[in-house]
C-alpha cells in the first residue's frame, strides 16, 4: 500500500515537472496565453482562448507588409464567426502604433489598414451567404504593449472592443454584434 502511495505522489510531481515545461516564450510570462475573444450577439456570449493562427504576409500597408491573424472560428446554433486582426509586421513602423479606434471591416470587400479587425458572420441556415455589415463597425485597441524583444523579433499584447451590426440581406434581420478580444503578436525587426 505504501509503496502505491509513493508512486502515485511521484507520479504527480513528475506529470506537475512536465506541465510546467510548456512551451512559453522565455521572458514573455503568461502573454502568450492572453490570446483571446469573446463575442456578444443574440443574447449570448461566446469565448475561444485558443492561440492565433498567423497566415502570413496578405497585403501592403503603405510600404510594409501585413500579418493576418486570426482569433479561431466560433460556431453557434445559428452563424459561424471568423474574425481576425490585421497588423503591419515590421517593428520599425509598428511601433508607432496607437492606441484608439480603428475599423472592423469585411475581409471581402475592404482594403486592410493597421489594426483593422476582420469580422465575417455566416448564416448556418444559408452557409453560401454572409451578414453585411449595416454601418462601419469600431475596433477601440485599448493596449499596446511590447512584452519582449529580441536581436530579430518583438512580442506585443494588444486588446481591445469591437462593436458592429449586421444584417441579413435575405432575411432583413439585424444582428448586433460586440465583443472583446487580446492578440498576442510578433513584428520582426
Amino acid at each position: 500500500m505504501l509503496k502505491k502511495i509513493i508512486f502515485i505522489i511521484v507520479s504527480i510531481l513528475i506529470s506537475a515537472s512536465f506541465y510546467s515545461c510548456d512551451g512559453r516564450i522565455e521572458g514573455d510570462d503568461d502573454y502568450i496565453f492572453s490570446t483571446y475573444i469573446e463575442l456578444k450577439s443574440d443574447s449570448q456570449t461566446y469565448y475561444s482562448n485558443k492561440s492565433l493562427l498567423e497566415t502570413g504576409i496578405t497585403t501592403i500597408i503603405g510600404t510594409n507588409s501585413s500579418f493576418d491573424s486570426n482569433f479561431p472560428e466560433i460556431q453557434t446554433a445559428k452563424y459561424r464567426f471568423l474574425t481576425s486582426i490585421q497588423y503591419i509586421n515590421n517593428d520599425s513602423a509598428f511601433k508607432t502604433t496607437k492606441t484608439g479606434i480603428y475599423r472592423l471591416v469585411q475581409k471581402a470587400t475592404d482594403k486592410t489598414n493597421n489594426l483593422d479587425f476582420s469580422l465575417v458572420v455566416l448564416s448556418k441556415s444559408d452557409p453560401t451567404s454572409s451578414l453585411n455589415l449595416v454601418t462601419f463597425g469600431t475596433n477601440n485597441v485599448n493596449e499596446i504593449r511590447l512584452i519582449s524583444k529580441s536581436s530579430s523579433e518583438c512580442h506585443y499584447l494588444i486588446s481591445g472592443t469591437i462593436s458592429a451590426t449586421l444584417k441579413n440581406s435575405k432575411t432583413n434581420v439585424l444582428l448586433p454584434i460586440s465583443g472583446k478580444y487580446s492578440a498576442y503578436i510578433t513584428t520582426y525587426l
